[in-house]
């Protein structure tokens, strides 16, 4: 130890020293692990940034190209607004065709000589042309009866066109809100004109007048007034 020339002093000074760093040394160890934790953090956050760009870049070539289809969509846009119009029009020419056939085989009087619908600004508007040629709204201006028949020429005229191959008229509560002498006009309509122009008319009615409308069979459906009771058909 002499020959060395060695000093406990110096010893406990290098001690200290190496415990120091071997602190320190710790120290750098724990953030270490704890840059490598935030790394790991940070590439599995750089991956899914990664893949979001990707789609984003996707999503922007897909933008660009619907960019491209909007001139053509907006021209298809504009034909079909014109097609609508035109298939309107014709669809109103064909219906106001039937109907002024039909009306002059179903209205009975003189007073009114045609039938028509109209548009008004976007709304359909069911007219009737009297004696002085002046066309007049059906809604509050004409009688229930002649109200009732222009609606009955303008079914049969919808049909018609709708479903040509079909030739059935199903009437239920037609006579709701018509007076007794409409009532009476739309039975004589029934039995006398329109049997001409469909082949079956269904008619289903609390109103006993109108089996005057009645030309091939009536049932009369009674019931009483218990729940439980059944219902009697009675072929008339």
């Amino acid at each position: 130890m002499d020959e060395l020339k060695f000093k406990p002093e110096q010893l406990e000074k290098k001690l200290t020293e190496f415990n120091a760093h071997d602190k320190l040394y710790s120290t750098d160890i724990e953030k270490i692990r704890s840059l490598q934790e935030i790394y790991k953090e940070k590439t599995k956050n750089m991956s899914v940034l990664e893949k979001q760009t990707r789609l984003v870049r996707d999503n922007e070539t897909k933008i660009e190209k619907m960019k491209d289809t909007i001139p053509e969509l907006e021209r298809f846009k504009i034909v079909l607004e014109h097609t609508q119009v035109m298939l309107r029009e014709q669809f109103i020419e064909s219906i106001n065709n039937i109907m002024e056939d039909l009306w002059a085989s179903i209205y009975p009087y003189k007073d009114y000589t045609g039938i028509q619908i109209s548009v008004d600004e976007g709304d359909y508007i069911l007219q009737l042309r009297n004696m002085d040629d002046i066309w007049m709204n059906v809604e509050g201006t004409v009688s229930g009866g002649e109200r009732m028949t222009a609606v009955l020429v303008l079914r049969i005229a919808m049909s018609t066109i709708l479903a040509p191959g079909m030739k059935m008229l199903l009437l239920d509560e037609p006579t709701h809100n018509l007076d007794r002498k409409a009532v009476e006009e739309l039975a004589e309509t029934l039995r006398t004109k329109v049997s001409d122009i469909v082949d079956q008319v269904f008619l289903i009615t609390h109103d006993e007048a109108m089996e005057a409308a009645v030309t091939g069979k009536l049932y009369r459906l009674n019931r009483g007034e218990n729940k439980e009771d059944v219902t009697e058909v009675i072929e008339v």
